[in-house]
This record gives C-alpha cells, sequence and structure tokens, in this order.
C-alpha cells in the first residue's frame, strides 16, 4: 500500500504546535528495596501501583507520596488497577502463569483480600504474564510468555477469549486512549511484531514489523497510529490507516535498548524508557522529529544493571509521567507539554 499524498505526519507545521518541554521529576517514591517489575496507574490518576522483584506490591497516593496498602506476593511481573470508582481492585499476574485478583481499598479493614484466580478453572497461560490491562471493571486483558492474549471475567475467573497470533512472547499491551475498553488494542512481542486486535472478531487485522524484538508499544491517542520500542534501541512508528512506518528514530551515539513507550495524551511528544536508566523526548511529525531530549532519570546507580528503566506509564489524564527501574526507585515527572 503506497503512502498517502494528504499524511497528518507530514503535513503538520512545527510552529503550529506546542514546544516538547524537557520533563521535570515532581516525585521521589520510596519503599521498594529490589528490582521494580511493573507500575500501573488507576484511571482517576491519583492511585499508583508498583511491585519488585522480593514480592512488594505497594498501593500509592502519587500525588501525597503516601502509602495506602501493602502486601507480598512473590514473582509478580506485571499489574493492573481496575477503573472502579468506588473500590481499588488490582490484578497482579507473575513468573507462576496465574493472575490474582486483590482488593486494596485503602477503606478496607485488615489486610487485602483476594478476589480471584485466574484461571479459575481449566487451562490458562503457559508462559510468565508479562503485562495486563482492565478494559472494563469486570473485563481483563492479560499477555504472557506462551505468545497468546487473553480475555477473562475479573469475577470469575473465566477466559472468554483467547488471542493468537504471536510467535514468541507478547510483552505489551497498549488501547488507546479514547477508547481504552477497546475494542481495538496494540500488543508487541519478542518476534519483532506489534500486532492490532480487534476484541468483536477476536483477530489480528494489522501486523507491523519493526527492527528487532520489541519491549513495549504504544497506541496514538485517537488509534491512528501506534509505536513499538525496540532492544536495539530504535524507535518506529506506523501509521494504521495506510499500514506504513511514518517515522524510524534512533538516539544518536551509543545504542541503549528501549524498554518501554508511551505517547502523550496529546500526541504531541513520545517518550521512551531505555536500558541505561535514561528517558527520551521524542517529536514524532513530520520532518522535525527527533529526539528533543535525554533525561538521566535512573543513571545515578554504580551497577549498569541497576539503570534499567522496567516501567513507563503515563497517567490517563496526561499530566503525570512515572518511571521504575532495577535502582529500586519510583519517580513521578511533570509530562505536559509546554506551550509556546
Amino acid at each position: 500500500m503506497s503512502k498517502p499524498r494528504d499524511s497528518a505526519w507530514n503535513n503538520l507545521a512545527s510552529d503550529r504546535l506546542w514546544s516538547i518541554g524537557k520533563l521535570r521529576q515532581v516525585r521521589l517514591l520510596t519503599g521498594h528495596n529490589s528490582k521494580i517489575t511493573s507500575a500501573s496507574w488507576h484511571r482517576n490518576s491519583e492511585h499508583l501501583i508498583t511491585t519488585d522483584q522480593s514480592g512488594n506490591v505497594i498501593l500509592w497516593d502519587a500525588m501525597q507520596k503516601a502509602k495506602l496498602r501493602y502486601i507480598n506476593k512473590p514473582f509478580i511481573t506485571a499489574s493492573a488497577i481496575s477503573p472502579d470508582p468506588d473500590k481499588t481492585i488490582v490484578a497482579l499476574g507473575g513468573l507462576d502463569n496465574v493472575i490474582c485478583i486483590y482488593n486494596m481499598s485503602s477503606s478496607s479493614e485488615g489486610p487485602p483480600v483476594m478476589k480471584v484466580e485466574l484461571p479459575s478453572s481449566g487451562e490458562g497461560h503457559e508462559g510468565s504474564i508479562t503485562s495486563l490491562h482492565f478494559c472494563t471493571i469486570d473485563k481483563l486483558i492479560s499477555a504472557a510468555g506462551d505468545g497468546d492474549i487473553r480475555v477473562w471475567d475479573a469475577n470469575t475467573g473465566t477466559c472468554s477469549q483467547v488471542l493468537a497470533g504471536h510467535a514468541r512472547d507478547a510483552v505489551s499491551l497498549s488501547f488507546q486512549h479514547d477508547a481504552v475498553g477497546g475494542p481495538m488494542f496494540a500488543s508487541g512481542s519478542l518476534d519483532g511484531t506489534v500486532r492490532l486486535w480487534d476484541l468483536r472478531s477476536g483477530k489480528s487485522f494489522a501486523t507491523f514489523t519493526m527492527d528487532d524484538e520489541v519491549n513495549g508499544c504504544a497506541m496514538f491517542p485517537d488509534g491512528r497510529a501506534v509505536a513499538g520500542a525496540c532492544v536495539n534501541g530504535a524507535v518506529s512508528v506506523y501509521d494504521v490507516r495506510a499500514q506504513q512506518r511514518v517515522q524510524h528514530m534512533v538516539v544518536s551515539g551509543k545504542v541503549s535498548a528501549c524498554t518501554g513507550v508511551q505517547f502523550s495524551i496529546s500526541g504531541r511528544a513520545l517518550y521512551t524508557s531505555h536500558e541505561n536508566g535514561c528517558i527520551g523526548c521524542w517529536e514524532p511529525y513530520g520532518a522535525t522529529s527527533g529526539c528533543k531530549a535525554l533525561v538521566a532519570a535512573h543513571t545515578a546507580a554504580q551497577q549498569q544493571s541497576a539503570r534499567s528503566i522496567s516501567a513507563l506509564s503515563l497517567s490517563p489524564d496526561g499530566t503525570a509521567l512515572v518511571s521504575a527501574a532495577y535502582d529500586a526507585q519510583v519517580k513521578v515527572w511533570a509530562a505536559q507539554p509546554s506551550s509556546k
């Protein structure tokens, strides 16, 4: 398919858009003592769940830097918070191939209570859980090392759909901001592809080939584009309608693997996390595209392996970006682009 002449990516004049503001650290959340494995926001953009390699699971009020609830659950590698406005329901998935759903509401008395374990019966994933996302209060989607994506009833623990197609581990899930419940979403895989899926049919309708193994993917806010972050440090952006690559971006100098990617709420900026502890701030539009800033987010650790950023997540209201790394630090950044 040929690239459309009237491409929004090439026709946007940079002087009519916001400038890309450098990220500014506004919070440091301390409480973990080992490698962070996941970080996920609540839909209210205030509560945040983080997990580490020691099994510590902390529910935060990220704005007040307050720990609201805590449990210990070994081998957790993925987390998600339900959009339920009245309760804080958290899904945790790990190396044991199992997903557990807990009630971690700060108003509850006693320790957090496990509501259901997925799968409740029958077959589940045959690989470790790598990514989780609540579409609705009752519907949870999981990606795993077996390459499959599964849709679950969060109340009963039953699997309603299995979306198969990736040849290797499915490691990332992303929904467009304008429709966080679907039906279209993206998945990234170590097979070097980003796939687009339709929950109504349970099938993939587009496959985009990246340069290398994919560590993260991100849907453009309105779903018209998708980005993939690769092990070789490259970031590719594809136009969904034309199914053509419209941007290919690499940080100049020493290559560092991309570990995650997020679009800003406007789509004006693209944020990437890296193995060397840096966060890249990109402008993905037209001839002005490129890395506008590299933020030394987690580079202070003496051991190079401790600098790797393992989680990058934008708050639903678009004002805060959280980064978490193997240095056991969770940092919250002001993510609003500055106006000219």
